[in-house]
């Protein structure tokens, strides 16, 4: 069994969880949805698995499009998703099954896992890790349902999809920056350049907290919802999020 696995992360949680399910299936190839990757579904692939934060209760616009140019040639694969959220999910999934249903794929096995500030791998996760992964290798259909609340909290969705881009506008930088260009390398969309040393964004944000969260000496602050914590996973180093 072949499976295609494309993740989003900004602040690990999506990659640490691929990366773990990964060691559990037979043979598995991650690959980031990030600016200038190809994604392109193999033909012996058996699987497509993808895997996503929550931003904003809803699924990032760049996984959306990125669902919109995937190419698949056998509409019958099986497709499963993980969505990573901090307990907020809203009705993210619902976004992943429609958009998939546009490309005439059917979400077939859905996942949600949850990360607190202070979220450590314990045996309970990885617990759900394995589970996981003996769904997928039986490849039964598995949907999670939604609560009434959950449908209610993401019809605020479209409205932050209009404002996120910009919101970069209120990311600001203190003494401390050094001009490493880490949050150039890992921002996920390609959204900062480096002039003079300093980092500019570009106001094409996915606010995915990846340049923040990963600055080292936590020389970027804002006022956005994003910037409220330095956050990253402590199970993913820095050049996993930049070497995949």
């Amino acid at each position: 069994m072949t499976n295609q696995i494309y993740y989003f992360t900004g602040r690990g949680n999506s990659l640490v969880t691929a990366l773990e399910l990964s060691k559990r299936l037979d043979s598995s190839t991650l690959i980031p949805i990030r600016h200038g990757v190809r994604h392109e579904i193999a033909e012996e692939a058996d699987s497509i698995g993808i895997f996503t934060p929550v931003i904003d209760i809803g699924i990032p616009a760049y996984v959306l499009k990125f669902i919109d140019q995937l190419q698949v040639k056998d509409k019958n694969i099986y497709v499963f998703a993980v969505v990573t959220s901090g307990g907020m999910p809203g009705a993210a999934m619902e976004q992943l099954r429609k958009q998939l249903k546009k490309k005439g794929l059917r979400l077939q096995a859905e996942f949600l896992m949850t990360f607190g500030l202070g979220w450590s791998a314990s045996e309970e996760w990885l617990s759900q890790i394995d589970r996981m992964a003996e769904i997928i290798k039986r490849k039964p259909s598995q949907k999670l349902k939604l609560a009434v609340k959950d449908r209610l909290l993401t019809m605020a969705n479209p409205l932050a999809k209009l404002i996120i881009p910009t919101e970069d506008k209120k990311f600001a930088l203190n003494d401390s920056c050094t001009g490493c260009g880490i949050c150039e390398k890992i921002c996920p969309v390609k959204n900062i350049r480096l002039e003079d040393g300093s980092p500019i964004w570009l106001h094409s944000c996915e606010q995915c907290a990846a340049c923040f969260s990963w600055c080292p000496n936590e020389a970027i602050t804002g006022t956005n919802l994003a910037s409220r914590t330095h956050y990253r996973n402590s199970n993913i180093t820095l050049g996993q999020m930049l070497n995949p």
